[in-house]
């Protein structure tokens, strides 16, 4: 399950808080930068934070049809 999906699968409220899991889940969001772009991932990212922790995660993909027709 990929970031995205494991953040938005959450109930508001039920997250576990605390020093300990907010470093774990900007782990797991460095993971997941990094998995993008080993494949090259085309798009963008929008990370709205909340009090110092992480709020949501939306990432927008986009379709490069031409790209490779234009090499």
């Amino acid at each position: 399950m990929d970031l995205v999906n494991k953040a938005s699968s959450r109930k508001y409220g039920c997250r576990p808080k605390g020093i300990t899991n907010r470093m774990s889940r900007l782990a797991d969001l460095l993971s997941a930068i990094q998995e993008m772009t080993e494949t090259e991932f085309t798009g963008h990212i929008k990370i709205n934070f909340s009090q110092g922790g992480i709020g949501r995660i939306e990432k927008y993909e986009e379709i490069l049809r031409n790209a490779q027709n234009s090499e």
